[in-house]
């Protein structure tokens, strides 16, 4: 059961991986390199918000189970 946990997290880290560099390579080639750049951080704090907000429901659930 311990694998299965460690195979989901390596496969949602290729696929955040693969979508941080394939959002912008999608861009025609009249973007600029500074603007491909940027979208790969709005990517990056897209996905890290995403984990707070999951790490904080986590935290909750965890809390009203515990009462």
């Amino acid at each position: 059961m311990h694998w299965k946990n460690k195979l989901k997290n390596l496969y949602l880290w290729a696929l955040r991986g693969a979508a941080v560099l394939a959002i912008p390579s999608l861009f025609p080639s009249s973007v600029s390199t500074g603007d491909r750049v940027g979208w790969i951080g709005a990517v990056l704090l897209w996905f890290y918000m995403g984990r707070l907000m999951d790490r904080k429901k986590n935290e909750a659930e965890e809390q009203s189970s515990d009462r």
